[in-house]
């Protein structure tokens, strides 16, 4: 369609407004309407090229010329169709406006503005009408493989575990250290060539036979390519006092090993990786890691001092990261369940193949060869080295766990 004047002959008729060209179905209703309403008003219409100036005189010497939107129309006062004249033209001046509301609504560009409704903003309807939301039990967490939504619920997931002997509060504490109070304290720097080999030692679980020194097995670069069993996963240490006692008695051997190797003079002997736990702590990485873990907010044992019948302070460690996550979660996804591990290590099947043990082997349900891990037995033996130096003002007896000597 293109814009045109509608305009009468006769003084009975209207000069109506200028239609769109582009209009919604709902506008070119309302104008179809109008335009049938001015013909039964009886009125001839022409139709006029838009653009051109048209003036049409009225014989009525009450006849007025009136303005609109700078569409001009004039009307003819004191006759009957005067009124009908004025209600068409509104209409249409209706229908232009609907028009330009919708060719600048959301079909008129492809850039559309939409608002997005969460569940706060309908929860009070939810309440109304189907009662308060509760929360069904959780089907599956994000990763999992082979489960579908309307399977069977999962179980929660368990309480941390435990970490500790017992609770200490701030009045029991002899001091209190947190890792901002050692930001300004001077660095300690420790050489190479002072740190002193002392003594090797191998000691076997199954027996509680200790030999001073150990005869350190070689170590023989593996071949690329080599599959090797993995262990199953960790497991969780004890929750009653008693037993959790007992658990930490089993992994304080420090003293009975040291009283192998003879009297020392040292300030203090510690596990090395006692003093890598307190090097986590001040550099607050342990603080991350224990976040991430939920257990951020618990009471946690990192090392244990204890003092030796000969007056020496021993540090043994008590905290294995390993705790944050053993049994916490086992794996439920696609692989097969036989050979799931659940967060397992390769550690002896790794030592029995840097050792050169290649005949110790296992299959898995699928049929590859591998190198076996614990049940092929002959991993009970522990070795450790034991080296001395001074640091800080102090001197330490550090023991150090090695797996085999180039």
């Amino acid at each position: 369609l293109k814009p045109f004047w509608l305009t009468p002959p006769s003084p009975r008729g209207f000069v109506a407004a200028e239609a769109m060209a582009r209009c919604s179905p709902k506008a070119l209703l309302l104008g179809s309407a109008a335009l049938l309403f001015a013909c039964l008003a009886g009125s001839a219409i022409t139709f006029v090229p838009f653009g051109r100036t048209v003036t049409k005189p009225l014989p009525s010497s009450g006849s007025v010329a009136a303005q609109a939107s700078a569409e001009r129309t004039t009307l003819s006062q004191g006759t009957p169709s005067a009124a009908f004249a004025a209600a068409a033209v509104a209409a249409v001046l209706a229908c232009r406006a609907a028009a330009r509301v919708a060719s600048s609504g959301r079909g008129s560009s492809r850039v559309q503005m939409m608002a997005v409704k969460g569940l706060r903003d309908v929860q009070d309807i939810i309440d109304k009408f189907q009662g308060s939301r509760v929360a069904g039990p959780r089907l599956f967490y994000p990763g999992e493989r082979a489960y579908k939504k309307n399977g069977p619920g999962k179980y929660d997931l368990p309480e941390p575990a435990r970490q500790k002997l017992a609770h200490v509060s701030e009045s029991e504490a002899i001091a209190e250290f947190k890792p901002s109070d050692f930001y300004s304290a001077p660095m300690a720097k420790l050489e190479s060539g002072d740190v002193k080999k002392v003594n090797t030692l191998k000691f076997t679980h199954t027996s509680g036979e200790v030999k001073v020194p150990a005869d350190l097995p070689e170590y023989k670069h593996p071949r690329a390519g080599t599959w090797m069993e993995k262990e199953s996963g960790a497991k969780r240490p004890p929750t009653e006092d008693a037993e959790y006692e007992k658990h930490v008695e089993a992994k304080c051997s420090l003293e009975s090993t040291v009283a192998k190797l003879g009297a020392s003079s040292k300030d203090f002997v510690a596990d090395r990786s006692a003093l890598l736990v307190l090097v986590d702590f001040l550099s607050e990485s342990l603080t991350q890691t224990l976040t991430m873990r939920g257990n951020a907010n618990l009471d946690v044992d990192l090392v244990k001092v204890t003092k030796s019948s000969s007056g020496q302070l021993m540090l043994e460690r008590l905290f294995d990261a390993k705790n944050t996550w053993a049994e916490f979660r086992p794996y439920r996804g696609g692989w097969k369940r036989k050979e799931v591990s659940n967060r397992g290590s390769f550690t002896p099947a790794w030592t029995r193949l840097a050792t050169g043990d290649l005949d110790s082997k296992s299959m898995m349900c699928t049929g590859i060869v591998q190198i076996a891990g614990s049940r092929a037995g002959g991993l009970s033996d522990s070795y450790y080295q034991f080296s001395e130096y001074d640091l800080g003002g102090v001197s330490l007896l550090t023991r150090a766990r090695i797996g085999a000597t180039t």
